[in-house]
């Protein structure tokens, strides 16, 4: 994890688990209900849809994660700006 982010205090993360078990995997959120407010929306929504697609579609996931092996990844790689993306969605919806 990105050591600028993690060392503002402010920002709590919504953790993922993923886990090896007898036949495969399984994976959630944790504490899942610490982040249902609105500030956490964003955060949250793409999380789920993480797992959702972990869940529905393991072959692309495990693939993405070994052509993630060989890259480095930079601050901006990591911190994405969601304004405009959630303004497009927001303006589809209405």
């Amino acid at each position: 994890m990105n050591n600028v982010i993690m060392q503002n205090k402010d920002i709590k993360p919504v953790k993922l688990y993923v886990m090896a078990t007898p036949t495969g995997f399984a994976c959630g959120l944790i504490d899942e209900d610490l982040y249902d407010t609105e500030e956490y929306y964003i955060s949250l929504t793409l999380a789920r849809g993480m797992l959702r697609l972990a869940l529905k579609n393991p072959n692309l996931v495990f693939d993405e994660g070994v052509l993630s092996l060989g890259e480095d990844f930079t601050q901006e790689d990591v911190e994405l700006d969601f304004k405009d993306f959630l303004e497009k969605r927001r303006s589809k919806l209405n």
